[in-house]
C-alpha cells in the first residue's frame, strides 16, 4: 500500500489510501477525522451563557443558533441515516415537518445532545 494522502481543512482530516488487490485491482479508502473538542465548547459556551433562556428577548433568540453540527456528523448522519441536515427538507425527500423532526429527534438523543446551544428539549 502507497503512503496515504492527508488533506486538512478548517480542522477537518481527510485520509485518502489506494490499496492494490492484485490483478489490476485497487480499492480507494477514505477516511474522515475530525477534533471537535472546540466545537463541543463552543456549543457548551452558548449554553452556559444564558442567552438561549431569554425567552422575553426574541431577536436573541432567533440570532443564536440552536446547535453546532460539525462535518464529522454531517456526514455521520448522512452514512448512518441518509440525512443531510445541509441540504433543504425537499432535496432529503421529506417534508417541512418531517426534516423538523428528523433533526428534532437526533439532536434529542443521548449521542447529539452536546451539539444543542441550550439545555432541555427541541
Amino acid at each position: 500500500m502507497a503512503k496515504p494522502l492527508r488533506l486538512q481543512s478548517d480542522g477537518l482530516i481527510t485520509k485518502i489510501e489506494i490499496e492494490n488487490l492484485g490483478g489490476g485491482r485497487r480499492r480507494v479508502n477514505v477516511t474522515r477525522t475530525e477534533d471537535v473538542e472546540a466545537v463541543l465548547k463552543h456549543a457548551a459556551d452558548i449554553r452556559t451563557s444564558g442567552l438561549r433562556h431569554r425567552r422575553n428577548d426574541a431577536e436573541a433568540i432567533d440570532q443564536q443558533p440552536f446547535a453546532v453540527i460539525p462535518p464529522t456528523v454531517v456526514f455521520e448522519w448522512i452514512k448512518k441515516f441518509g440525512f443531510n441536515v445541509t441540504l433543504s427538507p425537499a432535496r432529503n425527500g421529506l417534508t417541512k415537518d418531517e426534516f423538523k423532526a428528523k433533526l428534532r429527534a437526533l439532536l434529542n438523543s443521548s449521542d447529539y445532545c452536546n451539539l444543542k446551544t441550550y439545555n432541555g428539549r427541541l
